[in-house]
């Protein structure tokens, strides 16, 4: 009966030693982000969330147009889907959209330009680890067009130096070049 008791006991032990390991996934979800004020921070794409949904400002501030850099999981590839690339700015609306978008398990979403030669989509499949640079754009969430963009998944908006602006003289929304490589 002692050797049933140590036997349960030590399966309890490896059971709860193997739960704690659950977490490990999470610190693996980490961006390096090089913030508007020049500093180099690790968060999370909910993090992220954390941020932009407690005060706006402050995300725009610190990580609107701001370089990151993760290696993260594809979840779904869609072209010519409608993408948002700032706050209340939506491109890529319809059969001939400008934009695709790449959604990784993690919550980040990278808009690649239809015109973006370098980045070639039929290279990645869902499931690909890969690492990305590109800009950080937005975390907006809180309307139902948004949310139907997103296919009621909250991202975190990423884009790089190919996706430009029809409204303002198709000026880049941003200066970091996107890179993206398995």
């Amino acid at each position: 009966m002692k050797k049933l008791f140590s036997l349960l006991l030590v399966f309890a032990m490896i059971l709860s030693l193997c739960a704690c390991g659950g977490n490990e996934k999470n610190s693996s979800n980490k961006a390096t982000i090089f913030t508007n004020d020049n500093k180099s921070v690790q968060m999370s794409a909910e993090d992220l969330f954390e941020v932009y949904d407690s005060n706006e400002a402050k995300f725009n501030k610190l990580y609107y147009r701001a370089k990151i850099e993760f290696e993260g999981t594809i979840k779904s590839i869609e072209m010519d889907r409608s993408v948002i690339v700032e706050s209340g700015s939506v491109m890529g609306v319809g059969a001939d959209g400008g934009a695709s978008k790449i959604v990784f398990e993690e919550g980040w979403c990278l808009v690649v330009d239809a015109n973006n030669t370098e980045i070639d989509l039929a290279d990645f499949d869902k499931g690909d680890t890969v690492k990305v640079t590109s800009g950080i754009v937005g975390a907006p969430f809180n309307t139902d067009y948004i949310k139907k963009v997103c296919d009621n998944n909250r991202v975190v908006w990423l884009v790089g130096d190919d996706v430009t602006d029809d409204f303002n003289n198709n000026a880049k929304f941003c200066d970091i070049k996107t890179t993206i490589q398995k």
